[in-house]
């Protein structure tokens, strides 16, 4: 396929799934708010934020695998693209570990966390902790593979993987509620689990994709780990703020506010990242082609890409910002009900 028709391939791709995953998302909230109550999913948001976070790291470093791998591709350089990947996942492992025991020490001691946790959520947020911790680890080392996909330009597998993750979740979590009890732990392991599953995926089409592509002690090099944690590290200091602003505040306000105003935040902050994807989906597509004519050293092309991608996204931008913004008041309502219309300033800002 010409890289041209690539590049528009890809951004369907990323739009129809940013479209399904969002509407998904819409229903499932208001679904799982009305069955178990604001307080309850508000705990559902600071239980899940362990893995928001790990998420957030691991895009930084599935990134930078990408940029590694879609160089070494351009160059024809199996060998060293299997060094990056081996050295990507050990170090990805390291992280792991060390998050899940950040997250089991937080589960410990989750009442103090939350001073305004009210008493019958104690035990649920606890197990729920546990359960988060346990995935951590898996998903951070497949993020390894996700990049991988993407450097390939095979945005169609990760974006039909993630589509296939969404609706896992949805069917799921109904047909748990329907047939047994709706409660904070039964949301918290359907997520964790899909969310495994999703990365367990990534790396099955990762070994398809790719010809000779392979994981092994002997590819583990410092050469490997210094290309990547260099970028990767970069990366992460860039997302802190992000981080800071869409999930450490759910703690501060749970602390000092309570459970029910961590979902209003939760709501506002789903609605940011709906349109955020949108921008993003389109950039996206752009950063592995970047890499490739970087590593085939043509910066003509990379000069048009800068040019051409700077110019449609601020037009996805525009677009987006004033379609959503006068109708923000009466999404919210139908979506959530009248309690949330009064959170459209927010939602504006």
């Amino acid at each position: 396929m010409r890289q041209s028709y690539r590049i528009i391939y890809n951004s369907l791709t990323n739009y129809g799934a940013a479209f399904i995953q969002g509407i998904v998302g819409f229903f499932l909230i208001a679904y799982i708010v009305r069955s178990i109550g604001k307080d309850a999913y508000g705990v559902v948001l600071l239980v899940i934020t362990a893995l928001s976070v790990v998420e957030v790291l691991g895009m930084g470093l599935s990134k930078a695998v990408m940029k590694h791998v879609a160089e070494q591709q351009a160059r024809l350089n199996i060998g060293l693209v299997n060094v990056i990947v081996s050295s990507s996942s050990w170090w990805f492992l390291f992280l792991g570990v060390l998050g899940t025991a950040v997250t089991c020490l937080i589960g410990y001691n989750f009442q103090s966390f939350v001073s305004n946790m009210p008493s019958e959520y104690v035990s649920d947020g606890k197990i729920s902790m546990y359960i988060m911790a346990g995935s951590i680890a898996p998903c951070l080392v497949f993020d390894v593979f996700k990049g991988v996909l993407q450097a390939e330009q095979r945005y169609d597998l990760v974006n039909l993987i993630g589509v296939s993750r969404s609706l896992f979740r949805m069917l799921a979590t109904a047909i748990y509620f329907e047939v047994f009890e709706a409660s904070i732990v039964a949301v918290v392991a359907i997520y964790a689990i899909a969310h495994v599953i999703e990365r367990i995926l990534y790396a099955l089409l990762s070994f398809k994709v790719v010809v000779g592509l392979s994981v092994s002690l002997k590819d583990i090099t410092w050469r490997g780990l210094h290309m990547v944690i260099g970028l990767a590290m970069f990366i992460m200091v860039a997302s802190v703020a992000g981080i800071l602003i869409t999930h450490v505040l759910k703690y501060v306000v749970a602390r000092e506010l309570g459970p029910a105003d961590v979902t209003h935040l939760g709501v506002i902050l789903l609605l940011a990242g709906f349109v955020n994807q949108l921008v993003r989906s389109f950039v996206n597509v752009l950063v592995p082609v970047a890499s490739k004519y970087q590593g085939l050293e043509n910066t003509v092309v990379n000069q048009k890409l800068l040019v051409y991608g700077t110019k449609y996204a601020a037009i996805i931008v525009l677009a987006t910002a004033g379609m959503t913004m006068p109708l923000l008041s009466n999404i919210l309502e139908l979506w959530m009900g009248p309690d949330f219309r009064s959170l459209w300033p927010l939602g504006c800002l």
